[in-house]
């Protein structure tokens, strides 16, 4: 709504811009127009740069947040799991065979060290600690969107890193079910991340075209003015009074009197 409203107001003041105020007695008149087009250009960039601000903002706090909630909802689906007793748990004078570990399973036990049977027990399932939700994947490119100030579980990184930034882990135990938890939450991750990043994607392409959009239209009134003015006309109007001299700018010295000097060789 914003955009359209500035859109307005500028071709508002393309259309006043009509060759009469050409005519030197309409200068005053010229001037303000093109006061109001240079405030109005300024106010259009400034809610541009709020917006993005303010977007960044949100993209950042959606995405925290639902990490947060994600690795709330694993947390507690474990625990729940952990809570279910094993078929062993209920004693009715049935002889259950120990489940027998897959070979697969005793060659990683034995390299990790463990010299005791590697048989499952009826009664009690592996422990397993399934590893954190990363940190590092929903950053916003710090040379398009502003930095962020506001506190998030979110990990910027620059560049490579050695270790990949994570949610505390899960300490549970190792089932088919627990397993099966495990990737749907590593799923729906992958599946917000997918649709998190075509917004980004999506709001970066309609605000650059925005601002390239006003940069466009700011070159195109300037050339609408000289079409009706001189370039020295124009500069002379619009001139942009000079910098004041700075303090530690040292100033020069007036250059020798010439009646001085050639009284000193008479001497």
């Amino acid at each position: 709504q914003e955009a359209k409203k500035a859109d307005q107001v500028r071709h508002q003041h393309e259309s006043s811009l009509n060759p009469g105020l050409a005519n030197p007695n309409k200068v005053a008149q010229l001037v303000q127009l093109c006061e109001a087009e240079q405030a109005r250009h300024g106010e259009a960039v400034e809610v541009l740069r709020e917006f993005r601000l303010e977007f960044a903002k949100v993209l950042r706090s959606e995405a925290s947040l639902f990490l947060q909630r994600l690795h709330a909802h694993f947390s507690a689906l474990m625990v729940s799991l952990d809570s279910i007793p094993l078929p062993a748990h209920f004693d009715d004078g049935t002889q259950h065979e120990p489940a027998r570990s897959s070979v697969k399973r005793r060659m990683r036990l034995k390299q990790a060290g463990h010299t005791t049977g590697v048989e499952q027990s009826p009664a009690r399932l592996p422990p397993r600690t399934w590893d954190g939700l990363p940190l590092h994947e929903f950053s916003l490119d710090k040379e398009v969107w502003p930095p962020a100030t506001d506190p998030s579980v979110l990990v910027d990184v620059d560049g490579p890193i050695e270790e990949v930034p994570r949610s505390e882990p899960v300490h549970s135990f190792r089932s088919e079910i627990h397993k099966q938890v495990y990737v749907m939450r590593n799923e729906t991750y992958a599946a917000y991340r997918q649709e998190w990043l075509a917004v980004v994607a999506r709001r970066d392409r309609d605000l650059r075209n925005r601002e390239e959009k006003e940069a466009t239209g700011a070159q195109h009134w300037m050339g609408m003015i000289r079409q009706l003015l001189s370039d020295e006309v124009v500069d002379r109007i619009f001139k942009q009074p000079s910098p004041p001299p700075s303090e530690h700018e040292e100033e020069e010295p007036p250059p020798p009197d010439p009646k001085a000097k050639a009284k000193a060789k008479g001497k």
